[in-house]
């Protein structure tokens, strides 16, 4: 029996496509961080776990992601949540975002000392609207709550923008009784990690 040598070509270069565009399930938990940056004496990482399976439309899932802040400045530094999380498709273009508020709230500052990280946890939760569309949600430390859509399986990248004036740090200073507190403008490098089918 013949086998057409096209007909394998075409077969050869659709499973490698395939493979190219939907990533596979690892046997194993691995995170992925970004480069760090460091500004005003703060270095900041964007940390999030490699792979996330895509929910079914019946279910919903909770995924973490991470930001984790160094205190490279000599002295102990606080520091005022929140940042916004970043979402980017596999060719760079950010994934949409919503937001809306039912109320506010005031977030704490957190007292990094003098060479010691601290990890910033955020849960998003994943589900599909009205069996149509699936995407993410979290609420920030403002009470402000954030929606990315739509996801599908593929590969994204992960990045944190954060904004402090001077005027909100100086306030702060104030109610903690003199303490330093950060201000700056940075946004993180990114962090990859993929969507896959199924759990």
């Amino acid at each position: 029996m013949r086998i057409n040598l096209y007909f394998l070509i075409v077969l050869a270069l659709c499973l490698i496509n395939a493979s190219a565009e939907t990533p596979k399930a690892s046997r194993y938990i691995e995170i992925h961080k970004s480069k760090p940056v460091e500004v005003n004496g703060l270095e900041f990482v964007a940390a999030i776990q490699a792979q996330w399976p895509l929910v079914s439309d019946i279910e919903r899932s909770r995924e973490e992601v991470q930001l984790w802040i160094t205190n490279r400045s000599g002295h102990d530094l606080a520091f005022v949540p929140p940042g916004q999380l970043n979402l980017r498709n596999a060719d760079g273009t950010a994934v949409p975002s919503t937001g809306m508020r039912d109320g506010t709230r005031c977030p704490l500052p957190i007292v990094i000392r003098v060479g010691d990280t601290c990890c910033l946890s955020i849960q998003m939760e994943m589900f599909w609207h009205y069996h149509e569309r699936c995407f993410l949600t979290y609420t920030d430390d403002t009470g402000f709550e954030w929606t990315y859509e739509p996801l599908k399986p593929g590969h994204y990248s992960l990045s944190f923008s954060i904004d402090a004036s001077e005027k909100d740090a100086s306030m702060f200073s104030k109610l903690l009784g003199g303490m330093a507190v950060w201000s700056g403008s940075v946004t993180t490098k990114e962090a990859p990690f993929d969507i896959i089918e199924g759990g």
